[in-house]
């Protein structure tokens, strides 16, 4: 599985070279869970309307595809303008 840090890294062109750039983290703290059904699943992105309704715009680096009518849960950690997926799994 892709570590979520080095993903978000190198998807946003931040160095690791201790020049301070870890301060531009553009992830929130902390992970943030939901559960409903894939909409679209492409390579690096996905749709998922959740239980109560809302659409997720998601980033899926690294992560399997989802067909299309699943229903998943998702552990993201948020970001703008989307969420990165860092765990996705069938129900």
């Amino acid at each position: 599985m892709l570590d979520v840090r080095e993903a978000h890294r190198s998807s946003h062109g931040v160095d690791e070279g201790g020049d301070g750039m870890d301060d531009l983290d553009r992830f929130e703290p902390g992970l943030q869970t939901y559960s409903g059904i894939v909409r679209v699943w492409a390579a690096n992105t996905a749709e998922v309307i959740t239980d109560s309704g809302i659409v997720l715009f998601l980033d899926t680096r690294g992560q399997p595809p989802m067909p299309v009518g699943t229903r998943v849960n998702i552990e993201a950690r948020k970001y703008r303008p989307c969420h990165f997926v860092t765990r996705v799994t069938m129900r």
